[in-house]
């Protein structure tokens, strides 16, 4: 069987709870809170819910990038390890956030993931999101507004470490 590396990662394949995104708690806080009924629901058309138990990698550094992800319920962390050994948390996510965004920009992705707690989250897979986008004027925008989030939160850590450092 050919599984995504996504599948394969998942403990519990199938498991998580088949929940529209109409009746998800987090849908306030959600991407999917941006768009309109017709996008909301094409948008869950595509997305796959999976349950990850505490302490499992959602994915590895290196691994392809194939999904980015939005978290339902529990935290997740997302870190690299440095050449030296240290770590470098890059953040942490809690219900509604959205992790993984470089699936845009690169093959393979930059971190690692890990549930800290037992984590549920929406899988998208880049290629359908893709396509999805190309024929939906209000999924291209929501995609723009993370990205520039992301880099907003990129620059305020920066500023940050540079303060720190000026101290």
């Amino acid at each position: 069987m050919n599984q995504s590396i996504d599948d394969r990662m998942n403990p519990n394949p199938g498991r998580a709870k088949n929940k529209g995104c109409e009746s998800c708690k987090t849908i306030k806080f959600c991407m999917n809170s941006w768009l309109d009924k017709n996008a909301v629901d094409a948008m869950e058309r595509i997305m796959k819910r999976k349950v990850f138990s505490a302490g499992r990698k959602i994915y590895r550094r290196g691994n392809p990038s194939q999904s980015f992800y939005v978290v339902q319920s529990g935290t997740v962390k997302v870190e690299r390890i440095l050449g030296d050994g240290r770590h470098y948390v890059h953040g942490f996510y809690h219900s509604g956030d959205v992790f993984g965004i470089e699936s845009f920009c690169h093959q393979s992705y930059c971190n690692d993931a890990t549930a800290l707690d037992d984590t549920q989250i929406c899988a998208i897979e880049r290629s359908q999101f893709e396509l999805l986008s190309a024929t939906n004027p209000q999924v291209q925008k929501m995609i723009s507004q993370l990205i520039s989030s992301e880099l907003r939160l990129i620059e305020k850590r920066l500023i940050d470490r540079y303060l720190d450092v000026e101290k």
